[in-house]
């Protein structure tokens, strides 16, 4: 509808191909609330009639409760050329008077950080009941011996509840991440129009509390020719997905036979269309390809803005179905990795021989004669290595040979069990420490949960006073 004044009739093919409409039917709720919002405002700055107004709002308010009355055809070019179309179907020339002081510029971004800012969030409280996941296993399996890979070596003794606490804080970094990224999404383009700003008398600021975000882009042309706000977003998105498909690859390995370090849940199991015995780990599969994908997202996201000269093109509009696939996978990769992880069983037996036959207590050996001896870590670390060397690595007979030479008290440590209660340091795999980091991982989860329900609180109130205030308009 918008080239008709000016152009020919489009090429439907050319219209098709160019057309998002498919791809904004995620956005359709954000879009009407801020065409809601902005025309509420150009009532209140009495700069369009009152009764035409309020007819603009009544109708888009019947819209945003009857959506599927909207028509979703490719002829037109986005959503916004859809809502406006039905508009005049309904209202005629009148509902134009909407058009009055914003552009497409504008209204796309503050519809997509809308739609982030909410997206975002969701993903954040799924991630926080994935860390509650992790911190109840913990405190189940907190004293249960677990091996520490370093090269895909066995390397120390842990506990797997240890072991499930580093996701958690790895996770309750990133949390943090999202959190900052929702603040910064949140801040309005509405009245930036097509990148000059306008001369209807638009408040800016008072647009953009009422349109549920909580300050202003400042600049004009940055506000609507950038999207800078998605790469942001999409950090913590992408280092979930590298942790995610990291988390995937341990437990598709140790869940291998010849390891067998955990037993999967059966749920999370497939066979073979011919090899009966097969126990194939699909979901870790899946997981870990689509995590993939993430990364490969990410990439297509900066690519696209950053040849991009200033202003708006529309290269933009691509950008976005990257990022709600992103988002989307994301989300259904929590879920599915969170069931896994509440059901996954650690092998106690088997790690504990691992632990016993390959780890055998060498590094705790080195540092209780380190600090007993007041020698040199290094020097020690070479009379163990070549003492397990001497004894073709047998550690029972190398901890005889140094407990001789050095009067020393040491085969306890070859205990695994003995080798976790050996550590003290704040953070380590011992009884003390671990307690502690149980209790830092639930205030952290508390705390991050209270901060953003504050947050969604706040945006979704602020969206329903929008609908209330849209009310009230139409009843007077």
């Amino acid at each position: 509808m918008y080239r008709k004044a000016g152009f020919k009739e489009a090429d439907e093919k050319i219209t098709e191909y160019t057309s998002s409409i498919t791809l904004d039917r995620e956005i359709l709720e954000e879009t009407l609330l801020v065409l809601i919002s902005h025309t509420l405002h150009l009532v209140e700055r009495r700069v369009i009639p009152l009764d035409a107004g309020r007819r603009i709002v009544r109708t888009l308010l019947e819209l945003y409760l009857r959506r599927e009355d909207l028509e979703w055809s490719r002829t037109y070019e986005d959503i916004h050329e859809a809502v406006e179309a039905y508009l005049t179907k309904k209202l005629g020339e009148e509902a134009g008077y909407a058009s009055l002081g914003r552009s497409r510029n504008d209204h796309v971004a503050a519809v997509l950080r809308l739609k982030l800012a909410r997206s975002l969030i969701a993903l954040a409280k799924e991630v926080i009941a994935l860390r509650e996941t992790l911190i109840r296993r913990a405190k189940e399996h907190a004293g249960e011996v677990f091996v520490l890979h370093t090269h895909f070596q066995p390397a120390q003794t842990i506990t797997f509840g240890h072991y499930l606490l580093s996701i958690e804080e790895e996770l309750s970094d990133i949390i943090d991440m999202m959190i900052e990224d929702v603040e910064l999404v949140l801040k309005s383009p509405l009245g930036a129009a097509a990148g000059a700003g306008t001369s209807v008398p638009i408040d800016r600021r008072v647009l953009a509390l009422q349109t549920g975000f909580k300050d202003v882009v400042i600049n004009s042309v940055y506000a609507t020719s950038s999207r800078t706000f998605f790469i942001r977003a999409l950090s913590p998105i992408l280092s979930l997905a590298v942790l995610y498909s990291r988390i995937s690859t341990d437990f598709y390995l140790w869940s291998h036979p010849s390891l067998s370090l955990v037993t999967p849940p059966e749920t999370h199991v497939q066979t073979s269309s011919i090899m009966p015995h097969k126990r194939n780990p699909a979901s870790l599969e899946v997981v870990r390809a689509r995590c993939i994908d993430v990364v490969g997202e990410f990439f297509n996201v900066i690519a696209i803005e950053s040849k991009l000269p200033t202003g708006y093109s529309l290269d933009l509009q691509e950008i976005t179905k990257h990022v709600w696939n992103s988002i989307n996978t994301i989300r259904e990769a929590t879920l599915i990795l969170g069931d896994f992880l509440a059901k996954v069983k650690p092998n106690m037996q088997v790690s504990f021989e691992v632990a016993r036959r390959f780890i055998s207590g060498a590094t705790e050996v080195a540092e209780r004669i380190a600090i007993s001896k007041r020698e040199p870590f290094r020097k020690v670390h070479a009379k163990v290595s070549s003492t397990l060397r001497k004894v073709d690595w047998n550690i029972e007979r190398a901890i005889e040979v140094l407990s001789s030479e050095y009067g020393e008290g040491l085969k306890h440590l070859i205990d695994p069990v003995s080798q976790v209660n050996t550590k003290v340091t704040l953070g380590s795999t011992g009884p003390t420490a671990l307690l502690e980091s149980i209790e830092a991982a639930t205030y952290r989860v508390k705390k991050h949960r209270e901060r953003l329900d504050g947050i969604a609180q706040d945006l979704e109130g602020r969206l329903d006073m929008l609908v209330e205030r849209a009310r009230a308009l139409i009843a007077e």
